[in-house]
């Protein structure tokens, strides 16, 4: 019984050892076939269409070029990849090979198309059901860097440094944002195209029907999110129809030739130069200096001040508050006794003056106005009255441009003021998109509320060659004007967020660009009616950067401080006469060619690597490179010199391009710049 009983525990052990050895091949063998899961039994798991391959098991898709070489990598919706896709080509383009229709039963459907002339291919999402959202990811991970898409309040140059979680991709007034609404989160500023290129020449455009939304790095991901929503979004869907989403990606040799693509495709490079009077004279501006104190007796000591620091003729920009209530067009009796006599002296003083205009009528202070011409306003959702919004000074109506009574209104007030005050032109702002509510209804349908930028620039650009917002406005020659900046040394809209706005400006189309007032708007926190005087070493080197950009604007001033600051600055005003022929040189050849006037480094030597990860140096035109010092209590920088001979202007010597000056000395007093060698003694 005993033998027995050991034999049978043997055989057990036996059973046992083979039924785990033909489990552990079962698994082998199903691990080495295909990632198909059952829901694919009956659909497509892998398809591809000119540079594009998608793999649906894992929901990666990839561009790839002749070389075999991956450009590009992106992932689809996590819903799609446990759901079997089947093929939706129409028999008359059975054979055709540019052509890719895939559809998800329960959730979208896929059209790509191959264009046959140029490298590049559409990608059409539409949504099936109320139960999917389109939503497109690419990675920004490896080596190359990302450029364009939009300002932010957060800025940085590449754009993989930045962090912005998802959100609508519409225009933001930030300084309202941040200090009005306390959201201090990076969103989306004044300007915004949509378009995206890296420094491996890819290209992405999405089309500007799409109820966008986009993400950038968002929890550290690396990925640039695109998202067609229309819940709880500004977007406007009367006709209650599906998400969609539609972009086109494309491939050139190098970044330089990838953004050139596009301008010819996208956008328009500038119709004409804006007036070169503000590039080439100092504006004033009582913006940051002077808030609620604001008056006539004030305006004229600021003015007589300037006159002893700088003798020539400026530009003078009289800010909010200066108007009885916004949308009335004049100048508050109590405050400016004599406002056409004050701008009379000004024009002796100075040579042009100018005031800030918004696209809104105040409710709280004018209540008489706003009722007679209601009929000019954006109206709510039902139209039986004008929408409101929030504005630094109370409730607001926001003038509807779309509507050819409202335009011919405001531009007789704009002839009217001009008149009235013998004022040259005007500054525009507050023509964000974040002041449009949601639900709203305006005389045309904006479809995308950025449309309404359009309107309102090609209406104002007669009366004012300055506006704080853009959205496929390139062709117009105006100014655009960054969002009021901080204080402080910080990306976060402070100064170190300058430069990458700049260039990113350049690179969007936007070549003629006002960097807001040297040392920012002095704001004590959150209180808009307080200056307070910004860092000394800040003010400099802010002082520094702003004379090699295409407008100098002073407000607080430097006499403020003391007759050292006041002498520095009359050695950089020295500088930047210096520099001028430069500036508008680089003006014409925006005109001509839609190359911007600052330029990043990268647009003179595109395939260097360190060229392309540089975002805190510049070019004005191509000859003259400038390294400013960007951070406190530093005299040594690293600065990089792209392809080419470049002569130091402080060390007074020459350096090959392609390499690094490390640990670089810069006195407080200096700013480093370069020009190319073969440019001396011309």
């Amino acid at each position: 019984m005993r033998f027995s009983r050991n034999r049978k525990i043997k055989l057990f052990k036996i059973l046992g050892i083979l039924t785990t050895a033909l489990i552990v091949i079962l698994y082998i063998l199903a691990a080495l076939k295909p990632k198909v899961t059952p829901l694919y039994a009956n659909g497509v798991v892998e398809a591809n269409i000119g540079d594009v391959r998608f793999d649906f098991s894992t929901g990666v898709f990839t561009f790839t070029n002749k070389e075999q070489n991956v450009y590009l990598k992106g992932f689809v919706s996590e819903t799609l990849r446990s759901t079997s896709a089947l093929s939706c080509k129409p028999k008359s383009k059975a054979s055709d090979k540019n052509y890719l229709c895939l559809v998800w039963i329960r959730y979208a459907k896929l059209e790509v198309i191959r264009h046959q002339h140029d490298s590049c291919h559409d990608v059409y999402w539409t949504s099936t059901s109320r139960d999917f959202t389109p939503h497109d990811c690419f990675t920004l991970r490896g080596p190359h860097h990302w450029f364009g898409g939009s300002l932010l309040s957060s800025q940085y140059m590449p754009l993989q440094y930045a962090e912005v979680p998802m959100q609508p991709y519409i225009t933001n007034d930030i300084l309202f944002k941040s200090k009005v609404e306390k959201d201090r989160t990076n969103v989306f500023g004044n300007v915004v195209e949509r378009f995206w290129i890296n420094s491996n020449g890819v290209g992405i455009v999405v089309d500007s029907s799409v109820p966008l939304h986009v993400s950038l790095n968002e929890s550290g991901s690396s990925l640039l999110c695109f998202k067609g929503d229309y819940n709880e979004s500004p977007f406007p869907n009367p006709n209650n129809e599906p998400p969609f989403l539609k972009y086109t990606i494309c491939k050139e040799d190098n970044v330089k030739k990838m953004r050139d693509f596009f301008q010819r495709t996208h956008f328009e490079k500038p119709q004409g130069i804006p007036d070169l009077s503000v590039m080439q004279k100092v504006t004033w501006s009582t913006k940051a200096k002077y808030k609620s104190e604001l008056n006539q007796n004030v305006v004229l000591k600021y003015s007589s001040n300037i006159s002893k620091i700088d003798n020539r003729k400026t530009n003078f920009e009289i800010y909010e508050p200066y108007s009885s209530a916004y949308g009335n067009f004049d100048f508050r009796s109590d405050f400016f006794s004599n406002s056409a006599q004050m701008v009379g002296i000004l024009k002796q003083t100075h040579s042009d003056v100018s005031a800030v205009l918004t696209p809104f009528v105040s409710v709280d202070n004018n209540t008489r106005n706003f009722a007679q011409n209601s009929a000019l306003f954006i109206h709510d959702k039902g139209g039986k009255a004008p929408t409101l919004t929030g504005w630094y000074g109370g409730l607001v109506g926001i003038l509807d441009f779309s509507n050819p009574k409202t335009q011919e209104w405001y531009k007789q007030k704009l002839e009217d003021m001009k008149s009235n005050f013998n004022l040259k032109n005007f500054t525009f702002h507050g023509c964000e998109t974040n002041f449009i509510p949601s639900s709203h209804k305006s005389h045309q349908f904006l479809k995308n509320p950025c449309t309404f930028i359009q309107t309102f620039v090609s209406n104002v650009i007669k009366y004012g060659c300055q506006v704080t917002c853009g959205h496929k406005t390139q062709k117009f020659p105006v100014y655009i004007h960054l969002s009021s900046r901080d204080s402080t040394w910080s990306h976060y809209n402070g100064l170190n967020s300058i430069i990458p706005a700049v260039l990113t400006l350049g690179i969007l189309g936007y070549p003629y660009v006002i960097p807001d007032v040297i040392g920012g708007n002095g704001f004590k926190g959150d209180n808009f009616n307080e200056t307070l005087l910004p860092d000394r070493e800040l003010y400099i080197r802010w002082l520094q950067v702003a004379t090699y950009l295409p407008v100098m604007k002073f407000s607080i001033p430097p006499w403020d401080y003391d007759e050292e600051m006041v002498t520095l600055t009359k050695t950089m005003l020295e500088k930047r006469e210096s520099i001028l022929p430069l500036l508008e040189k680089a003006a014409r050849e925006a005109e001509h060619y839609g190359a911007p006037i600052i330029r990043p480094l990268w647009w003179v030597s595109p395939t260097d690597q360190d060229a392309l990860a540089v975002g805190n140096q510049f070019l004005v035109g191509e000859t003259l490179l400038v390294a400013p010092v960007l951070m406190p209590g530093t005299t040594e920088i690293d600065i990089y010199l792209p392809e080419g001979t470049w002569h130091d202007e402080i060390n007074d010597k020459d350096w090959d391009g392609r390499q690094w000056l490390k640990s670089y000395k810069v006195e407080l007093h200096q700013i480093a710049t370069f020009t190319q060698a073969r440019t001396i003694g011309t």
